[in-house]
């Protein structure tokens, strides 16, 4: 059996544009972390397809608390959407900001998390990578 913990710290936002296909999967990996994200937002970008349906659908089947977010009068397609967002929502101390048609390794969050806490020079992390900042 798994052992799953839970962080408070870490948001997760996923901005999406007519993802119906995979949004499902996308928050199957998410949920699937070893250590859980404490908020997952879905930024629904002028979809125009079911995008919102297969949220509220894998809403009521897992009973996972994600969050939708839906952008308006965006032009600025994801960079917009996500500064709509980050400028309406309090988020958390960490930020994973992923695409809604990726799925993630299980140990994401855990080794980001961990890279953050060991370097407090670090800004960001990228799969394979690191952004550090100079005092």
């Amino acid at each position: 059996m798994d052992c799953y913990l839970e962080n408070n710290e870490i948001t997760v936002l996923i901005p999406a544009h007519n993802e119906e296909e995979i949004i499902s999967k996308t928050l199957e990996s998410v949920y699937s972390q070893v250590l859980k994200p404490g908020e997952v937002i879905i930024i629904c970008d002028n979809c125009t397809d079911n995008t919102i349906s297969k949220i509220e659908e894998f809403k009521n089947k897992t009973k996972e608390d994600v969050k939708i977010f839906e952008t308006t009068n965006n032009n600025r397609k994801k960079a917009g959407a996500l500064n709509q967002t980050l400028k309406k929502l309090k988020i958390n101390k960490y930020v994973l900001i992923m695409d809604a048609d990726t799925l993630i390794d299980r140990y994401i969050l855990e080794s980001g998390l961990h890279i953050f806490r060991k370097d407090k020079n670090i800004a960001a992390v990228d799969i394979g990578s690191t952004i550090s900042i100079e005092n």
